[in-house]
């Protein structure tokens, strides 16, 4: 059907915005096909489940084979889109992974989809880390290919199969959990799944560290200046009232999980829990205990004091509280497509 761009609106605010985007592409591309841009109401669904809702926007709305995750304040080159997308088309039985013979006739087994992406992080009964500037290149590399990694979905593709097979088990598994932390580790969970479905998360080489990805965000101070200012100009307006009071209301920048208090030791937690096999309500009873949040605030400064946190600040996806961008794409060729979302995303 050719590609699309899905945009999920996880709050008022920005779906009151939605009748200005297609004049706004239109000004930068006068030849955009704006009837290809998809605008959704997910702001109740995003209460429930926060960045998670991505994937039920995307199961529901998308209709393509090929879906691109896209955090709103993340900007991918051009290769790295055309990378992501035909890494899925190019998996053995893309789009429908029928069942496939194995060397022993009488044994047959489905042919597992995999997603893609920049990011690699380790998560594991161990704890949640990711690479230090300290690594040498021979590190990152055995690093990368020794362990389990999971993948951040701020920039990652995967069929429509896969995004699917998530969304069903959604509920029973790990919607508790996202409705307890607000989506906080919606990406964990989803790499949970993946890992245990068969899938492989997959940190694309030639673009690991998202170095082929422009972070378009503003640190706080700047977003919160340029707020002030339009209040001056016009004290009126509530809804630059409400922008600018929620500019202050994070650490470093304006929206976003890892703005949040105990954002790095409530991953290690989550990642101890899910490494543990704990879904459902035993998961939120393991990833909300008191006690196993304190023993992750310790462990987590100890791996921070070990590594360069700045790396951190480099590769994380801070979220505006608004919107995502989903790409949903087919085989000819790439689209964004609007993704579930309203907060912070990964780190």
């Amino acid at each position: 059907p050719g590609s699309e761009i899905i945009v999920s609106h996880a709050t008022f605010d920005s779906l009151n915005e939605a009748p200005n985007m297609s004049p706004r592409v239109l000004a930068a591309c006068a030849s955009c096909d704006v009837r290809r841009i998809v605008h959704v109401d997910s702001v109740r669904i995003n209460d429930a489940l926060g960045c998670a809702h991505r994937y039920v926007v995307a199961s529901k709305h998308a209709r393509n084979n090929v879906l691109l995750h896209l955090d709103d304040d993340l900007l991918p080159k051009a290769a790295l889109l055309q990378a992501l997308v035909q890494s899925v088309c190019a998996e053995p039985g893309f789009p429908e992974y029928a069942r496939t013979s194995r060397p022993n006739p009488f044994r047959s087994a489905p042919l597992r989809p995999s997603f893609y992406g920049t990011t690699p992080r380790l998560c594991s009964k161990d704890g949640y880390r990711f690479y230090s500037r300290r690594y040498t290149l021979s590190q990152r590399g055995k690093w990368v290919l020794q362990k389990p990694y999971y993948v951040l979905t701020n920039v990652a593709s995967m069929s429509r199969a896969l995004n699917a097979e998530f969304v069903a088990v959604l509920n029973q598994s790990y919607a508790s959990l996202m409705r307890v932390t607000g989506g906080e580790g919606c990406d964990l969970v989803f790499n949970h799944f993946a890992r245990g479905a068969g899938s492989t998360p997959t940190a694309l080489r030639g673009h690991l560290h998202t170095w082929s990805v422009e972070n378009i965000r503003r640190p706080k101070h700047l977003q919160a200046a340029a707020e002030a200012r339009a209040l001056a100009v016009n004290p009126v307006d509530s809804g630059i009232q409400s922008k600018a009071t929620a500019a202050t209301a994070t650490s470093k920048f304006y929206g976003g999980y890892e703005g949040g208090k105990d954002h790095y030791p409530r991953r290690w937690q989550i990642c101890t829990c899910l490494g543990r096999g704990t879904v459902g309500e035993t998961l939120v009873g393991c990833a909300t205990d008191k006690a196993g949040l304190k023993w992750a605030r310790g462990n987590w400064s100890a791996f921070a004091a070990s590594a360069d946190l700045s790396i951190v600040q480099t590769h994380t996806a801070q979220h505006r509280r608004n919107t995502r961008l989903v790409s949903a794409v087919g085989r000819a060729g790439y689209g964004s497509r609007a993704e579930p979302g309203s907060r912070g995303l990964h780190a």
